[in-house]
């Protein structure tokens, strides 16, 4: 997807065991890729939360500032289960993606 810089980028994700039973609490290791090269922390605002604990929730969300593309890596250190986000597209100058659902 297509993303302006400055533009805080939001998912949810899930914290489940093998038999999707919610895994709560649960510690995690992220690490946030720019064009295949890991941005350390204070490069990219980065934030990791909980937002539902009886089904296993969790939220990150992060504003990059640079043009480039840019995926994140969320290790669950609890459950070792391995979250990969699709791969955002960062430019001084793009228009969001619209998605219309009918």
């Amino acid at each position: 997807m297509n993303y302006i810089t400055g533009q805080t980028i939001t998912e949810i994700f899930l914290s489940t065991d093998f038999n999707n039973n919610p895994v709560v609490p649960a510690d995690f290791s992220a690490v946030t890729f720019q064009n295949g090269i890991e941005v350390f922390s204070g490069l990219v605002s980065f934030n990791l939360s909980l937002i539902d604990s009886n089904l296993g929730i969790y939220n990150f969300s992060f504003t990059p500032q640079d043009e480039g593309t840019y995926q994140v890596y969320i290790n669950n250190l609890t459950t070792k289960v391995i979250y990969v986000s699709e791969t955002y597209f960062i430019s001084n100058n793009a228009l969001p993606s619209i998605y219309v659902g009918i």
